[in-house]
């Protein structure tokens, strides 16, 4: 969550247009690479854990504890933050277009009161297609039961020693039918929704992360998340490889003079990207040894997706026409921001009833 924040601290400063509140005049296409690297992997990384643990939920409480958790710690608090933070963010991308006259801020920001946007999902999409995905493996789970009792079931849903084999290779087997998606939306990377307006293509890249950690869940769990941390610096140097194959077209695709799509090859480096990283960020976490301040900081964690975005973007928004120097302009937003958020988690949320919902 913490990358999270640091990755929308410095969107203003990448050189491709994003569609962001706000652009700074100081900019460097290196941002850009970054945030394409952090972007391949963090998301996927929350599907991942998402599905890794919804398997666990399945395995110790049924059925039904799985679909109520989901509609209470995700269903809940979308419905509950859907409008508050549409409308933030319709007001700060206004203050944002507002202010592109001031020196440091480019054209560009779009406007999100139009028609098309009169509900902004903005940061909550994810809550939204994660409440789907949820929801497409609460169904499978009920009609391949139904079909074929509990143990049939398990086994077809990913249970038992068969899977573990396909699990040592699953960032490759991963790699392929998302390379298929890109492939089919025209993109290296697919783009964020805005809109309550699903999108096919989007859903089912996440979804491939989601199964995968399914699959990876359950009875042999921990094997896994003990081969993901013994094969982290192995993920690690893939997805560097993928990066560095990935590049030239990355480049040429961010060219103004560029039409057209890129290379096939392109595409299943990307999905090779995003498998490998994913894999590779989950090994790397799993060799930390938490002391008590990063597990109060991980139980913040959720509360800290919910409410940081208006956060973040109004301090951009209050630093962009300040002569200062891109660096300190980054350590302000993302210090007042993860500050506002364990602050507001401390006061609201822990000991209270509202974590239950969003602890």
């Amino acid at each position: 969550m913490a990358l999270v924040i640091a990755v929308y601290g410095v969107l203003p400063f990448m050189q491709t247009p994003v569609g962001w509140a706000m652009r700074e005049g100081s900019r460097h296409v290196a941002v850009d690479g970054a945030v394409f690297i952090a972007r391949a992997f963090l998301i996927p990384s929350f599907f991942w854990i998402s599905g890794f643990l919804a398997r666990g939920t399945l395995e110790r409480g049924g059925l039904s504890r799985l679909a109520g958790q989901r509609l209470r710690r995700v269903g809940l608090p979308f419905a509950v933050l859907l409008l508050p933070t549409s409308w933030a963010l319709t007001a700060l991308w206004a203050a944002g277009r507002a202010r592109q006259g001031r020196p440091l801020v480019a054209a560009g920001v779009p406007d999100l009161s139009g028609h098309d946007f009169t509900i902004a999902v903005g940061h909550l999409w994810y809550l939204y297609d994660l409440l789907l995905v949820s929801g497409g493996a609460v169904l499978a789970v009920a009609v391949v039961r139904a079909l074929g009792g509990r143990r049939s079931g398990r086994r077809a849903l990913g249970g038992g020693r068969a899977a573990s084999p396909l699990l040592a290779w699953a960032p490759l087997v991963a790699a392929a039918p998302l390379a298929v998606l890109l492939r089919a939306a025209g993109k290296l990377q697919l783009d964020t929704p805005i809109s309550l307006a699903v999108e096919p293509i989007v859903l089912l890249y996440h979804a491939i992360f989601f199964a995968w950690g399914w699959l990876a869940g359950g009875a042999r769990g921990n094997d896994v998340l003990a081969a993901l941390s013994r094969r982290a610096w192995r993920h690690t140097a893939g997805a560097a490889v993928a990066f560095v194959a990935l590049l030239p077209a990355l480049r040429r695709s961010v060219a103004p003079s560029f039409t057209g799509t890129a290379p096939a090859l392109a595409f299943v480096a990307s999905a090779a990207l995003a498998a490998l990283a994913t894999a590779a960020f989950l090994g790397l976490c799993l060799r930390l040894r938490p002391g008590f301040r990063l597990r109060f900081v991980a139980d913040a964690s959720y509360w800290s997706y919910l409410v940081h975005l208006p956060v973040l973007v109004a301090l951009q928004i209050a630093l962009a026409p300040r002569p200062w120097p891109a660096p300190l302009k980054l350590a302000v937003v993302f210090g007042g921001t993860v500050a506002v958020c364990l602050a507001s988690y401390r006061a609201l949320v822990r000991r209270t009833p509202l974590a239950r919902f969003v602890g």
